[in-house]
This record gives C-alpha cells, sequence and structure tokens, in this order.
C-alpha cells in the first residue's frame, strides 16, 4: 500500500495511490511525503524502477536484504537504512529516500506512523521535516521499549540468587546478545544522525538540522541507557555463577562431612579384617569385636563434634 501527504497550499493526504501518482507528485515540485507500507519485493521493485531508473537496482538491494543501518549518497538524493524495534528488541528496518521535494519511506506495518500524519494533518513543513518526526516517533518508543526491556532484566538478579537455573543462564546469555545488537545499531545510527547535522546535504534545512540535533542526543542517550541495560545483565551472570559456585562448594562439604564420617570405620574395620594373629590388640578377645565397633563409632562422633565446631553442619 502506498499513501502520500504533499504540501501545496494546504496538507494533502491520499491513500492506496499508484506508481505513477506517486511519481508525477514527485516531479510537481511540492513536498511530499510517499509512505510504502508492507509492499511485497515486485512492488518495490517496480516502484524504484519508475522512480529511479538509474539506480534501482542498488536500493533495492538494501530494501529487501536486511543490512545495518548506513547512508548513501546518490546524484540527487539520499538513502538511508534505520533499524525499527518491538517488544523484546525485535526489530525490523525502515528504509528511507530523501531528496529536495520529496521523502520515501518503505516500511512494515510494526512502526505505526499515525502520529506523524495527525501531526501534518493541519502543519506545513518541508520533506526534511517529515524525516525528523518519524525519527523522533522511532526513538521516543525505544525509551518505552527499554524501560520495559529493564524491568526484566532486573528480575534476573534475584532469579540467579534465588534459582540459578541453566534455562536462566540461557535467557541471560540471550538478552546480553540482543541489547549487544541494539548498541551496535544505534552506533551506526550515530553516524548517520552525524552527517545529517553537518552542512553535508544541501536540500535538509538549517531549522530542521536544529531538531535532528535533538534526535542525535536521543541516540546517544539510548547508548547510555543499553550500557547500564548490558551492566544490569553482566552482574546478574556474575552472580549466577557465583550462586551455582556456592552451590557447588556445599556440595562438596557435604561430601567430605559423609566421606569423613565413614574413612575412620572403614580405616579400623580394613585393619582389624587383615588377618595377622598375634600383631593387633584384642585379636584374640570374645569382646574384640565391640572394641573394634566403639571405636568407628567414638571416631564419628569426635568428627561431628570437630565439624560442629567448624560450622560445616
Amino acid at each position: 500500500m502506498i499513501n502520500v501527504v504533499y504540501f501545496k497550499k494546504k496538507t494533502i493526504m491520499e491513500s492506496n495511490v499508484s506508481e505513477k501518482r506517486a511519481l508525477d507528485l514527485i516531479k510537481s515540485k511540492n513536498h511530499c511525503w510517499i509512505d510504502v507500507i508492507d509492499a511485497s519485493k515486485e512492488d518495490i521493485a517496480r516502484l524504484l524502477k519508475i522512480l529511479f531508473p538509474k539506480y534501482h537496482s542498488l536500493i533495492f538491494e538494501d530494501c529487501i536484504e536486511e543490512t545495518r543501518p548506513k547512508i548513501d549518497f546518490y546524484e540527487n538524493f539520499v538513502f538511508m537504512v534505520f533499524k525499527v524495534y518491538s517488544k523484546n528488541l525485535t526489530h525490523s528496518q525502515i528504509n528511507i529516500i530523501l531528496g529536495k521535494d520529496f521523502i520515501i519511506s518503505i516500511r512494515k506495518s510494526d512502526l505505526d506512523l499515525n502520529p506523524v500524519y495527525k501531526f501534518f494533518e493541519n502543519t506545513q513543513k518541508t520533506s526534511d521535516f517529515v524525516l525528523y518526526k518519524i525519527l523522533a516517533l522511532m526513538f521516543d518508543k525505544r525509551y518505552v521499549i527499554l524501560e520495559k526491556e529493564e524491568e526484566e532484566l532486573n528480575k534476573f538478579e534475584n532469579l540467579a540468587l534465588i534459582k540459578p537455573t541453566p534455562q536462566l543462564l540461557r535467557k541471560m546469555l540471550r538478552a546480553r546478545r540482543k541489547i549487544s545488537s541494539f548498541k551496535r545499531n544505534l552506533l551506526h545510527e550515530r553516524e548517520v544522525l552525524t552527517i545529517l547535522v553537518r552542512d553535508e546535504i544541501p536540500f535538509i534545512k538549517k531549522e530542521t538540522r536544529v531538531f535532528l540535533k535533538d534526535a542525535y542526543d536521543d541516540i546517544v542517550h539510548l547508548m547510555d541507557v543499553c550500557e547500564t541495560l548490558r551492566e544490569v545483565v553482566s552482574n546478574a551472570i556474575d552472580i549466577y555463577l557465583s550462586s551455582v559456585s556456592n552451590k557447588m562448594n556445599e556440595i562438596m562439604k557435604t561430601l567430605t562431612v559423609i566421606a569423613s564420617f565413614v574413612w575412620i570405620p572403614t580405616l579400623i574395620a580394613g585393619i582389624y579384617g587383615m588377618n595377622f594373629r598375634n600383631v593387633f590388640p584384642n585379636w584374640t578377645n570374645v569382646n574384640g569385636f565391640f572394641i573394634a565397633l566403639s571405636l568407628m563409632v567414638i571416631s564419628v562422633v569426635l568428627f561431628y563434634v570437630y565439624f560442629k565446631r567448624k560450622r560445616w553442619l
């Protein structure tokens, strides 16, 4: 589906327009926004071939393949890729083509741009300002997503102390990978914003660069939040490893205590079972068995008292 918003004497919005209509609007020199939503590969290829016959193959390749955030310069427009994040830090991408009088967004429906549409209902702006509003909406939504993610990550520390299971470790490692991927994409997006706020693209107005600088600050802040979340996960993993290590130490201590209760009686029984007559005391004594048994009991009691004083029991 292709929606268009163009600014003439007033803001005009049209839904489900054809590729030819989109081309006519770009040629009209009126500032316009062409929003392509959930289009198939064939539809995207056909639209790009009509709008940009010289470069359509290069743009099409980046539109259909998962690629890192970037900016490419062409003859009279720039092509940009940004990530669109949703719950659990899953993401898709939005492809943006910005020219002197137009902006084209190619995206999935998981990004709700209705607030941007409503903003321009009674507001006359240029296409570069549409770019800012799209980015501002995307970055604001990321704050909400990261807040929910932080709530989930904070639970890991308590679980790592109370119930350190292999399943929990896998969840924490997955979360750390997602956060690392999120931060890498933020780094690339910061590079794109750095170019946008500089005086390198002639069709981005000076007034709009002030707003884009605000979007750049959002990226920097998001990176700080991301680093904080990464530390939370890393701390939870450290707590998990310490808990597992402590639990293993407790098990080894228990096994040591059990072995200590057993090895002295075993030693006594082994010595008296070697069948060397006239060597060991009380060998022929009728009460020898009870003497050996008493030694075993006494040794166990002595070990018990020793471990109790050491607070191992």
